[in-house]
């Protein structure tokens, strides 16, 4: 090999490597903030390639790697930025506030005016605040720094405060708020309660809406296989039928020709 060649294969080999060492996105160097995805194991910034599947995810329900259009593996992380796509930050930042200061004046002025002793209805709706605030905190979080919470947290999030993007009101929290005080008030009275009915009250909410929230993951289970099902029916269908054509036109050419001869 002459010197020219060398030189030429030298060039070609640092313009690879320094194509590497590029989030080919962006075209900025890589970092230790870097995504390899699987199984091509293409090299992007996380940021870049999240915002890729994403967009890949809406558009075509397949994620695929912008290179070699390869199908890939969905991270937990990517999972999160395709619910978090479609809520509005500004509007969840604004009910937390709400809700924020309602349990403010709850904890610092009525327990006060009523000696730390609170009515039935009045301790549900500070637990429920308390609930919805931690569920706003969580959305919020996820916009901020999406590795803080987890997939199943931003889920029951959404489920119970986020689904609608609706007023405090019309979420799925606040309509079982307002169905369990219905059910419950009767046991209590409008009487004041002291600290052990508090705490029975306190795991009777949190135990119903977690039976709540599972009965909601039944659902969209048992409807992730109906559908499953019924695809896999209109497969076969339509590969019976495609068949039964294959089989009918055969059959005519088969007689044709035999009138023919």
């Amino acid at each position: 090999m002459d010197r020219k060649t060398k030189k030429v294969s030298t060039a070609r080999r640092k313009s690879s490597t320094r194509k590497a060492n590029k989030c080919p996105i962006c075209l900025d160097n890589l970092s230790d903030d870097e995504e390899i995805l699987k199984p091509c194991n293409h090299k992007f910034h996380s940021k870049c390639i999240e915002s890729w599947i994403v967009k890949s995810l809406n558009d075509s329900k397949v994620p695929t790697c912008p290179l070699c259009r390869t199908q890939i593996e969905i991270t937990d992380n990517i999972l999160k930025k395709q619910i978090i796509i479609k809520l509005n930050y500004n509007f969840i930042k604004k009910e937390y506030e709400i809700l924020e200061k309602k349990l403010g004046f709850i904890l610092n002025k009525t327990l006060k005016k009523y000696n730390n002793k609170l009515t039935h209805a009045e301790y549900v709706k500070q637990i429920i605040y308390e609930i919805a605030t931690k569920y706003y905190n969580i959305i919020l979080l996820a916009f901020i720094d999406i590795n803080k919470i987890s997939l199943e947290e931003l889920k029951e999030s959404i489920f119970f405060v986020g689904m609608r993007q609706e007023s405090f009101k019309k979420t799925n929290l606040y309509i079982f708020y307002i169905d369990y005080l219905k059910t419950a008030i009767d046991k209590f009275s409008g009487q004041k309660i002291d600290n052990k009915t508090k705490k029975i009250i306190k795991n009777e909410i949190h135990e119903y809406i977690d039976a709540l929230y599972a009965k909601y993951l039944d659902y969209l289970l048992n409807r992730s296989n109906s559908s499953r099902r019924s695809n896999s029916s209109r497969r076969s269908n339509s590969s019976r039928r495609s068949n039964s054509s294959r089989r009918s036109n055969s059959s005519r050419r088969s007689n044709s020709s035999r009138r023919s001869t």
